[in-house]
């Protein structure tokens, strides 16, 4: 398991105390990112982190699988079955309405060098979306529904990747599907031997805004 931190500052002025947004953070699995596992805003929701001008994120490896029963864009995400953790190299299968314990994944299921960074679930039903959560350290939120109808009793893959996702968007809630795509926001990764990161969102000279039309972005922090 690694310990992720995520450090984000906000250059003087660039943080507006009045914005309806809300800084989503999402992560990359199978290829996409649909899912906004944290966020924070300057006027916070009931529940909700409130954005300071320093703010730390964090979030971990461990990861939990589970079904959902539906797949909507821009939706909550409704919970069909408990979640079963499960690490790299591992499957669960689905059993007599319920998912089986995590067990290691043969070479037939998962090759080598799949084993290294997915795991699996055996026997998808239909009618069900599989799903992935994360420990963000206290608790545990979805970073993942497979957005694809399958015929039923497959085996679907899951490889969460160092790939995430920082934008803006005007939503309240976590444990909901949002499709974002790479140009749309602002991508980063975790260094390797490296478990934090720093990102600023500012001007290319940190407090200082060329000519005062440079618009705020975000920069990775050395």
């Amino acid at each position: 398991m690694v310990n992720n931190t995520l450090i984000v500052k906000f250059d003087h002025g660039c943080l507006d105390s009045s914005s309806s947004d809300s800084l989503c953070i999402s992560k990359k699995v199978n290829n996409v990112y649909n899912v906004v596992f944290d966020n924070a805003a300057p006027k916070p929701a009931v529940g909700q982190k409130k954005l300071l001008a320093n703010n730390t994120f964090n979030f971990t490896t461990n990861y939990q699988v589970y079904f959902t029963r539906d797949y909507s864009n821009d939706a909550l995400i409704n919970s069909a079955t408990d979640p079963k953790d499960i690490n790299l190299g591992q499957y669960v299968e689905w059993q007599n309405n319920d998912l089986t314990e995590p067990t290691k994944a043969d070479v037939k299921l998962l090759s080598a060098d799949q084993a290294k960074s997915s795991f699996a679930v055996k026997n998808a039903p239909k009618d069900f979306h599989v799903a992935v959560k994360a420990s963000t350290g206290k608790n545990w939120s979805t970073i993942f529904v497979d957005p694809n109808q399958h015929m039923g009793g497959g085996t679907i893959t899951l490889t969460p990747k160092n790939e995430y996702v920082l934008y803006w968007y005007n939503l309240a809630d976590t444990e909901y599907v949002h499709e974002v795509f790479e140009g749309d926001a602002f991508k980063f990764s975790f260094p390797p031997g490296d478990s934090t990161r720093t990102i600023r969102y500012g001007y290319a000279t940190q407090d200082q805004p060329v000519d005062g039309s440079e618009t705020p972005s975000f920069y990775i922090v050395d």
